[in-house]
């Protein structure tokens, strides 16, 4: 009894820590219901994931509905300091998913514009000091996105 107390105190700490409302608000169900499957034997099946009208992801199991960590507390039976290092990871993973598209498509952008930029200049279409200027600072950028992508997956 005084250890469901305790949990439950724990848990009600946990609730209000500004990282939980975060994860709570972002993080994926479906990633949640993923890693779950492989870690856990979770059948997906039994659930649905849904956006709620505040932009969060829930999960529907039957008529319950739960957000990510009411989900791993009250369908799981996880203890708080079971789950909030699952739920760290997953939202960091996410993160690191999200940063390294963003850096791709900035990468490619980039390109875009320097081959476009290059094939302007060797058509002699700009000859401006300045364009050239602009042109080796794309360069720089994107030698430098190239740099830090490949920092993020090390």
């Amino acid at each position: 009894m005084l250890a469901d107390l305790d949990e439950k105190r724990e848990r009600e700490l946990i609730q209000e820590l500004p990282e939980t409302t975060e994860i709570r608000q972002n993080l994926h169900a479906d990633l949640v219901l993923e890693h779950l499957e492989k870690t856990h034997g979770l059948l997906i099946e039994n659930y649905e994931v849904f956006h709620s009208d505040d932009g969060r992801t829930n999960i529907r199991c039957d008529k319950r509905i739960f957000d990510v960590v009411a989900f791993m507390a009250h369908e799981m039976h996880m203890k708080t300091n079971e789950f909030m290092p699952i739920l760290r990871y997953l939202y960091n993973r996410q993160l690191i998913n999200r940063t390294l598209y963003l850096l791709n498509r900035i990468n490619s952008e980039t390109t875009k514009i320097a081959m476009s930029a290059e094939n302007a200049n060797q058509q002699g279409v700009i000859n401006d000091a300045r364009f050239r200027e602009v042109l080796e600072q794309l360069k720089a950028l994107k030698a430098e996105i190239t740099a830090q992508t490949k920092n993020v997956l090390d």
